[in-house]
């Protein structure tokens, strides 16, 4: 399929589905420093993963909301600051 063809519901849908995977990929990162870190495994050594979690949550609840109401360009504006919101948030915090 050629880029030309890509619509912004496309676009829109592939970005909700990234946040949503980052996501989880967020939420597994507790699994692996309770079972592999285990001395990183405090609140204090979580909170980075929590606060990248609750950040991502609300913004894919927004993505998924303004989508469900027809506003593709701002579900897919949403889903590009998330993911470039959660690259930022790894270099300075984690």
């Amino acid at each position: 399929m050629s880029p030309r063809q890509w619509s912004i519901r496309r676009s829109a849908v592939v970005s909700i589905t990234a946040q949503f995977l980052a996501l989880v990929r967020i939420l597994s990162e507790v699994f692996r420093v309770k079972y592999f870190d285990v001395a990183r495994y405090t609140l204090v050594g979580l909170e980075p993963f929590i606060g990248a979690a609750l950040f991502t949550a609300v913004l894919v609840a927004l993505a998924v909301a303004t989508f469900a109401l027809g506003r593709e360009r701002v579900a897919l504006t949403i889903g590009v600051v998330n993911i470039v919101g959660l690259f930022v948030y790894k270099v300075a915090f984690i």
